[in-house]
């Protein structure tokens, strides 16, 4: 009976010894396709660095010019008032 529980434990320790094996081998595998997948996307990230940023894309912001003198005369204030808050809206750095 004895031999058997000796046995038996052994055979479950070289099991269990043989799916730590298996599993650090599969760990190693998968550390080495991660390292590969790194080093790929620095390869590829590195030429785009250089390129520096990229304005391609980015539609400029419209030329508004500062609103006309305003000379003080009740014909020309809406006019003056106008072109004002076209310029507020068009550029947000204003506010």
């Amino acid at each position: 009976m004895l031999k058997r529980k000796v046995c038996s434990t052994r055979t479950r320790k070289s099991t269990f010894v043989e799916d730590l094996q298996q599993i650090a081998l599969e760990k190693q595998q998968q550390h080495g396709e991660l390292t590969l997948r790194v080093q790929q996307l620095e390869a590829t990230i590195v030429p785009l660095q250089q390129q520096g940023p990229s304005t391609q894309g980015i539609p400029k912001e419209p030329k508004i010019y500062l609103p006309m003198k305003f000379d003080r005369t009740r014909s020309q204030f809406r006019g003056f008032l106008n072109q004002v808050h076209l310029g507020i809206q068009m550029h947000h750095e204003w506010n």
